[in-house]
């Protein structure tokens, strides 16, 4: 899921601690997460002002200063490039 940081649950902007509030907040759930979606996001996008947080139950959870479709877009294009933890 992807929401707008004022429109995401209180409890996973609480976990922003960077001081400044990003632009979008994003709960990728542990059996959708992988090396593969990390690298995407946090290397390979071109995607600025990306941050993580690890939450105990395995999900996490991804902010961003930038354009939130630009998120969605990289989710798309590893679910297509055939990553197995995305695929339908």
């Amino acid at each position: 899921m992807v929401w707008k940081f004022e429109s995401a649950p209180a409890e996973l902007r609480k976990l922003n601690l960077h001081g400044t509030t990003p632009h979008w907040i994003a709960l990728v759930p542990a059996a959708l997460d992988g090396p593969d979606l990390h690298k995407a996001i946090l290397e390979q996008t071109g995607i600025s002002g990306v941050s993580m947080h690890s939450i105990e139950c395995g999900d996490v959870v991804y902010f961003g200063s930038s354009d939130p479709l630009k998120f969605v877009e990289i989710i798309e294009t590893v679910r297509h490039a055939g990553n197995p933890q995305l695929s339908s």
